[in-house]
């Protein structure tokens, strides 16, 4: 206990491993032993924020937590006893089917509390301020909650702030006081702080008085004769005494076996197939509790199919002018309209999933973090393929593009080009601290591969970086070429009257006569070969020439279809990179285990 600012929650971070190490000096002994990579493992650890998987009811939180961080040597009958026990214990009975997102604020605590008890934990389970924000009686009632575990020989240690005399004297045992600067000042029973303060000089403290209160007040003045009161503690007996107990307990122990599990030495308590199974399944019931997600991304595509549709309606059949055959792969390019509420829709997905990972369930190694990318990479897969199948049945039809192979390679490319969207938005997320970097970085992005794609600017009229780099680094050119290459191929191509080149022949010959030899091997066709004047010559006559023109070609659509998913492929290999260097390996050295820790003696204000 301390005042604001006097360093509790930095010291419970710190014992339980979750501060950065290289930034504390000392040992941190169990039983006189140093730390082992059990640790983590062998205690919980209750956040004064209750973050949870909004989605996921009580039972399904509790069981989650059970399942994955309990030994894999206890059974699942026995895991799933323990999850009834700890719904009892905290009384959760009435709850264990509500939303999580449902919840008070200290049924949320409880629920918090209930996690980390799911798991176990055979040394001790942290919690930080497990009373703030609550009424006095819901402090009562987590007091209370406390108490039981405390009976059930489980051993607790906590921060509290601001509690009242009942909780404070009646629900612990023993209190650290901490003044400013993180300086022990009292360390001992909580029964004699009022004798021990009083004794040392301190105002006598009335009997209506909250003690907690007159503790904190007396720690935050200065002592008798100017001194701090922390001073004043490492010259008292009672301070001298506490030493002498950490010493003996220290020689005691160390010299006694270590009878840690050796499986509890392992990383993780489940495997990595457990843990990815078990989180592809919460990752999948968030995805489909969230209306909004699923039917946001439905919506969008539908509408879009169908304005494009509508807005090319039957482009793709019948003899086309060189104007219509633009539109045709204007229509192709309109997918980018369905990108940005896709991103959108994916990225806070992301950011709202990684933050369970982040805040609490990778310091008690829940699970791996590759198998949190590959549970929200897989849960996207169906999303992307009814996203790709809505898309292309709507616009596909209505805008009446050939039946055939032609049909089913433009459907495997939409299908692709939905994956690649859902890819590159968590590849996005994965190399981001913060929504905001993403936000920042997606128009200038977005802006790139629409403009650098081919159709806005045809190949031919970009200058030579663009068409020889960007152009072939650009994901989107790559889909736009197989589709446009395969549905403009062999359709029939009859230029309007303003679109022919109009000349004339030599006296008594006709148009066919004039330029036949030209014709044949040029790429267009005479619209009136027998005409003696005002020849019309169309440049092109099927749509696999305007298609080249667009450095689009039919004999090598499988190419295009490979190109394009290989950058599906790499996009989901970048996810892991970019998450293992940016997330993982960014803060990976804080999370390890470190004898760099301070032993609890009260010898260093470093301690």
């Amino acid at each position: 206990m301390g005042a604001s600012g006097a360093g509790k929650t930095t010291l419970l971070n710190t014992l339980s491993q979750r501060h950065d190490p290289h930034q504390v000096s000392g040992d941190m002994l169990i039983d006189g032993k140093p730390l082992t990579s059990a640790f983590a493992r062998q205690t919980g650890y209750a956040e004064q924020m209750d973050v949870h998987d909004d989605a996921a009811t009580v039972r399904e939180s509790i069981e989650f937590s059970a399942l994955l961080r309990q030994s894999r040597t206890v059974s699942h009958e026995d895991k799933m006893k323990q999850v009834d026990s700890v719904i009892n214990l905290l009384g959760l009975e009435s709850l264990s089917d509500a939303v999580t997102g449902s919840l008070s604020v200290e049924e949320k605590k409880r629920l918090t509390i209930a996690v980390e008890l799911a798991a176990k934990p055979s040394l001790t389970l942290f919690l930080d301020e497990p009373t703030s924000g609550l009424s006095s009686e819901g402090a009562l009632q987590i007091g209370r909650f406390l108490k039981k575990l405390a009976m059930a020989q489980q051993s607790l240690l906590c921060t509290i702030h601001q509690p009242s005399s009942v909780l404070l004297t009646e629900y612990f045992d023993r209190l650290l006081l901490l003044s400013r600067g993180g300086r022990t000042c009292y360390h001992g029973d909580i029964s004699k702080i009022k004798s021990y303060f009083e004794g040392k000089g301190a105002r006598n403290c009335e009997d209506s008085e909250n003690i907690a209160e007159y503790a904190v007040e007396v720690v935050g003045q200065p002592g008798p004769n100017n001194h701090s009161w922390a001073d004043i503690w490492l010259a008292s007996e009672e301070c001298k005494r506490e030493r002498a107990e950490v010493d003996r307990i220290v020689t005691e122990r160390q010299n006694e076996p270590d009878e840690t599990d050796p499986i509890l030495k392992e990383k993780y308590a489940a495997p990595l197939s457990q843990q990815t199974r078990m989180l592809s399944m919460r990752v999948a019931r968030n995805f489909w509790r969230d209306a909004s997600y699923g039917y946001g991304k439905i919506f969008t595509v539908v509408l879009v199919a169908i304005f494009n549709g509508f807005a090319f309606y039957q482009i793709g059949q019948g003899p086309k002018n060189q104007n219509q055959l633009q539109q045709a792969a204007f229509s192709v390019f309109l997918i980018i309209l369905v990108f940005p509420s896709l991103l959108n829709a994916s990225i806070p997905k992301h950011f709202i999933i990684k933050s369970l990972y982040t805040a609490r369930e990778r310091h008690s190694r829940t699970y791996s973090w590759i198998a949190l990318m590959t549970a929200m990479l897989v849960n996207e897969v169906p999303y992307a393929v009814v996203a790709g199948f809505l898309y292309w049945i709507l616009w596909y039809w209505i805008a009446n593009f050939p039946t055939g192979v032609q049909a089913i390679y433009s459907l495997l490319m939409s299908i692709l080009a939905m994956l690649f969207v859902a890819t590159f938005a968590h590849g996005l997320c994965a190399m981001a601290q913060s929504p905001s970097f993403v936000a920042n970085s997606l128009p200038f992005l977005l802006v790139t591969i629409n403009l650098i794609s081919g159709v806005i600017v045809p190949y031919n009229q970009l200058n030579y970086f663009y068409r020889y780099f960007l152009l072939y680094a650009n994901p989107l050119a790559w889909f736009i070429k197989g589709q446009v290459a395969t549905l403009l191929h062999n359709l029939p191509v009859q230029c309007r009257s303003e679109e022919l080149a109009i000349f004339q022949p030599p006296a008594g010959q006709t148009c066919q006569e004039y330029a036949g030899a030209f014709v044949q091997s040029a790429t267009g066709y005479l619209s009136n070969p027998q005409a003696a004047a005002d020849c019309g010559y169309c440049l092109l006559s099927t749509g696999d020439q305007f298609a080249a023109s667009l450095n689009a070609y039919w004999n090598r659509k499988w190419t295009y279809f490979g190109v394009f998913l290989c950058y599906c492929i790499s996009n989901v290999i970048l996810c892991y990179l970019f998450f293992y260097l940016f997330q993982i390996q960014h803060i990976g050295n804080k999370l390890s285990p470190s004898p760099l820790f301070a032993r609890l003696r009260g010898t260093k204000k470093s301690s």
